[in-house]
């Protein structure tokens, strides 16, 4: 088979990029969209929850806390998938401004998904309180948040 001096040049090209090509920045690409997918469940969270506090005011329906209350919980279920904490993902590896996720979610795993567990038993409570027409069903949440989130750093 013959080849053209142009095709011949192409990959020799293409050969070289790829040896000065760093693969650092795709590592840390692909976590960024790891925080970013546990950052959006966080905010669908914060949403939920304070739909909840409102409902505890008086300001919001059982309806409406009720919806909230489920996509809370699906929320959090969705959040304690090892999938999302892959290793080099959380402090100190990836920058505080980045993520507020602790090292020691890995290392305490079964813990975490406890505490996860037991803000989804807490919500459907929640849930069949409000259903019940019991006006100020208890919700709280924080189980995770102390010992698995660092502060915010800006």
């Amino acid at each position: 088979m013959r080849y053209s001096v142009k095709f011949i040049l192409g990959i020799v090209a293409f050969a070289f990029s790829l040896s000065a090509f760093d693969a650092t920045p795709v590592l840390a690409d692909g976590h960024m969209m790891v925080i970013k997918e546990r950052k959006a469940l966080m905010k669908k969270v914060v949403k939920a929850t304070r739909i909840i506090k409102k409902y505890k005011k008086g300001k919001a329906s059982d309806g409406e806390a009720i919806v909230a209350a489920k996509a809370l919980r699906k929320a959090i279920n969705s959040s304690i998938d090892k999938r999302l904490y892959p290793i080099g993902s959380t402090r100190p590896d990836v920058s505080a401004k980045k993520t507020r996720a602790k090292a020691n979610i890995l290392s305490e795993w079964e813990a975490f998904v406890e505490a996860g567990k037991k803000s989804v038993k807490l919500a459907t409570k929640f849930i069949e309180g409000a259903k019940a027409g019991q006006g100020q069903a208890k919700f709280a949440c924080g189980g995770c948040h102390k010992p698995y989130r660092g502060k915010k750093v800006r």
